[in-house]
Order: C-alpha cells, then structure tokens, then sequence
C-alpha cells in the first residue's frame, strides 16, 4: 500500500547522528583468532573493521568482494604494523574505503572548521581551481586561475583528496572540495607541515594565507545579485510569488519538519506548507512553480514524495527500489528490524540483500488494526494528496545545484524518471542509484567512528541505474543569481 510505504520511508531515510552511545564493533570469532590476539591496537581494529564492512555494506553481498577485502586485509595487516598514531590509522583505513565509491561510507577524521583560510576556492570540471570567493582585504585574488596549492599542482592535490574524501564520483567530490578547502585541518592531512595556505596563480603571482578561527575572518567578499531571494534563506522552506511573471519560487533547503523533528516545536509540518501554498497558488492562477534545490543536502525522504503528490498522481508514480542489508549493526541501529519478517511468513537471514518491500511492515506496525490503514497513517503520519483535480498543472522547474544531494538527489532522480517538470541548474555529485542509509559504530580498541551503508537505492528507471549523475536539461551557473532569473523569467514568465 502507498501509505504503508509511506511509513517505511521514515525509516530507510532516517539519519542517525554520532552520539555517545554508539554500538561497538565486535565479532566473537575475529576476538578469538590468533591474528587478533598477536594484533596490536591498529590491526585489532582493523579486523574488526573489516568484519563489520564485510556483513553491512552492500557491495560485499558479493562473494567475489568479500575475497577481495579478505586479500586486501591480509596485506594491510602487516603493514599496520608499522602505524604510530591513531590519527595515521584512522586516515589509512580511510584511504581503504575511498575506493567503494560511496560518500555515506567514512571514517570520522575531525575535519572541523576550527580554523579557516579566508577564501573559497572552487573546483570546475575540467579539473582547475578558481577562487571563487575571497575576504575584502585580498579581493583583488576574486576570479584567478590557481595552479598550485602548498607547492602541488591542482590535480595532484585532487587525488589526494580522493583518498581523504568519500565521494559517489568526481562532482560530488569537486563539490565538497569549496567547503573542505577552506578548513586547516584538511589541508594538515593532504599536505602535512604546511602552517599557511599557499597559492600560486596562472599570473605568476602568489599568496600565502594564515588561518583563523571563524568569528576572526571577515565576511567573505562576493558578488552582489539583486535576485537576493535566490541566495539561501535560513528556513528549511519558504516561498515567494512574482504575480506579474506568474511564477512561484520556492526555495526547498532540507527535508525536515515538526514530524520528522518532534523536539523543535517551532518548525510547521510541510504538509500543511504545502497544501496552503498550492491553495495559494491556485487561487492566484500561478503558471509555473520553481522548486529550488540548490541548498538542499537532504534529509527525509518523505517530504519529496509530499511534495511530488502535488505534482501528479501518486499512485501511477514510480519510485526507487531499495535493497537492504541485513546485519548485526542493522538491527542495533534500527530495532525494528528484529522483529519484522517478510511477507511470506519466513525470517531474513543476517548477511543477506533483500527488497525493503518485501518486508510485513503493516503487520509489524498494526497486527491488530482492523481500519482502513491508509487513513491510519494518514492522520499520525505526512498527509499526501489524493485528489487528482489539486494536481498542479502548470509548468514545474526544479533548480538542481552542486549542493543538491541525498534526499534532494532522490527527488529530482524520481521526477526526471517519471516525466514530471524541467530540471535547470549545475551537476550535483549526486548518484541517481546510490548507495545509503548511514549505521554508525565505533571501533573498541581506537575509539574510531565509522559510518556504513546498510542500503542500494535503484532509481525508478532502472535501465539508467549506472549513471553518474543526473545532468539538467538546462546547465545554468548558479553563481549568477541575476542571470538565472533572468533566464527563467525570459523563458516562463506571462
């Protein structure tokens, strides 16, 4: 049923946060081998980081995987023999997993921006870096061309941090390089014992910046575009309509509400959002509606397929297959798991993929209820429109940015395969099909957090399940807020 699947959304799209209750890595057989007893604290860990991976992640379902990371530890093994610092250990096993192609897969190394440089420094497709962004004492850098940094040529500096960086493919990690750029920290791991931030620009000319905590860096100096309601609101949603251009601009920043958030009692249901706002929208004609994506990290789910109930019918819609993992970490992160069998009566077996749907989630959730479930959900849960005369039948534009990820990157994935609107905007490193669904433990011996996927999520149209990234019908710089208005204004305004 549509609302039951609804209610399992909750779940395969929840985040967990690190806490201090963190469940441990541990596997009695890895404890009682010879190699974990003759260990020292680097390669105990290491075993046992391998074990859980080898259970949890999805690309290990594979028996030709599993034999490959059994081969690579082996190597490993003896090489962590020689590790010195839980720092080092932590940044090699990263350096590992790097190569899974998956950006929710990590090793926590504390790359916190405790201390800044005064610039952003971003990274375009052809594999240079542009300063993008720059504090008003050294402007005059805005808009150069940098080919070295701390003596490394740009590409040089990329693998690098490939290997520091989990990441779905390259956009994604040439995305996250303009935040990471700017933190101390990452730059003491890619280029250790350098104290300033060196740059060398196409010019010939050089720069060398000191780093600071954030309150003593000026406010970066950045173009001004009179289309300031395109720069990111600190609402999660919010909305604006131009009567004269007939268009409704609504800027989307991250799936989270009152439901998906009990605790923050201020913040309103997006259901009850947006069911006012195309209220609105119809009773003041509106012919197209912009859904701004370009800020949006992720979040629940939940909320895109809201939001998509507006946009056309929800029951012809086709959405994403997801695969599960099914583990001992699994079932300590989401217990409900425990309980749950599948719809022909049998039990998982732990190690084993399987299709979430397949699960009995209504029996699980209402073994006694003898109502109409749907109406059930509906009232303690999102509410989704059912009424096909409320469909929006304008013209729908999704603005789909380099920060659009996750959640965000499911719900233009789903409307672009399901026909509904035009995408515009800049690659995001979001991968269509992708792996997710964060489980976090901690490694015993190290103190280690560590993040793995549990899940595969198969976009609708599985056919484009290998692709990359999701490319917008039209490419627009994003920087340029004037001229992307102007562009949608020139193309869908009355």
């Amino acid at each position: 049923m549509k609302r039951v699947l609804s209610l399992v959304l909750l779940i395969i799209c929840s985040v967990s946060v690190f806490s201090q209750n963190l469940p441990v890595a541990y596997d009695s057989i890895v404890v009682s081998s010879r190699k974990y007893a003759n260990g020292n604290t680097y390669q105990k860990d290491l075993l046992l980081y391998a074990n859980m991976l080898a259970k949890t992640h999805p690309y290990y379902d594979s028996e030709q995987h599993c034999r490959q990371l059994e081969k690579r530890v082996r190597t490993l093994y003896n090489d962590f023999n020689n590790i010195e610092s839980i720092d080092d250990f932590r940044i090699r096993l990263q350096k590992e997993i790097s190569s899974l192609n998956d950006a929710h897969t990590s090793i926590y190394l504390g790359i916190t921006p405790i201390l800044l440089y005064p610039v952003i420094l971003e990274i375009d497709t052809d594999k240079t870096a542009v300063i993008l962004s720059a504090d008003e004492n050294i402007s005059h850098i805005i808009g150069k061309r940098v080919n070295k940094i701390n003596g490394l040529k740009v590409n040089a500096v990329l693998q690098k941090a490939s290997q520091i960086i989990s990441h779905d493919n390259d956009i994604f990690l040439y995305n996250i390089l303009q935040q990471y750029f700017q933190i101390k920290k990452f730059w003491d791991i890619c280029t250790p014992g350098c104290e300033t931030l060196d740059l060398t620009f196409s010019d010939g000319t050089t720069i060398s910046l000191e780093p600071a905590s954030r309150d003593k860096i000026n406010h970066p100096h950045r173009i001004q575009n009179d289309s300031g309601f395109m720069d990111q609101q600190d609402e999660f949603f919010c909305h604006k309509i131009f009567k004269d251009e007939s268009i409704c601009y609504l800027q989307f920043n991250r799936f989270a509400d009152r439901i998906t958030h009990p605790h923050m009692k201020q913040l309103p249901r997006f259901d009850n959002y947006i069911e006012q706002l195309m209220k609105e929208i119809s009773e003041k004609a509106v012919k197209t509606l912009i859904v701004d994506l370009q800020y949006n990290g992720g979040g629940n789910c939940t909320l895109g397929d809201v939001l998509l109930s507006w946009l056309s019918p929800i029951d012809s819609l086709k959405g994403y297959s997801v695969a599960v993992r099914m583990s001992d970490l699994l079932l300590k992160t989401q217990p409900d798991f425990k309980n749950v069998k599948l719809k022909n009566g049998t039990s998982y077996h732990l190690g084993k993929m399987y299709n979430l749907w397949d699960f009995d989630w209504e029996k699980l959730y209402f073994p006694n209820s003898k109502e109409n479930t749907s109406q059930l959900i509906d009232t303690t849960k999102h509410r989704f429109n059912n009424n096909l005369n409320n469909i929006f039948k304008g013209n729908v534009v999704f603005i789909e940015g380099r920060g659009s990820y996750s959640s965000s990157g499911l719900l233009l994935t789903t409307a672009r395969d399901n026909g509904i609107g035009t995408i515009i905007g800049e690659i995001s490193g979001n991968k269509p099909s992708t792996y997710g669904d964060i489980l976090q433990c901690i490694l015993p011996n190290t103190n280690t957090q560590c993040l793995i996927s549990c899940r595969y999520f198969i976009r609708p149209n599985e056919k484009l399940k290998e692709e990359e990234v999701l490319i917008p019908d039209i490419l627009l710089n994003l920087n340029d807020k004037d001229g992307t208005w102007k562009w949608i204004t020139n193309f869908y305004g009355k």
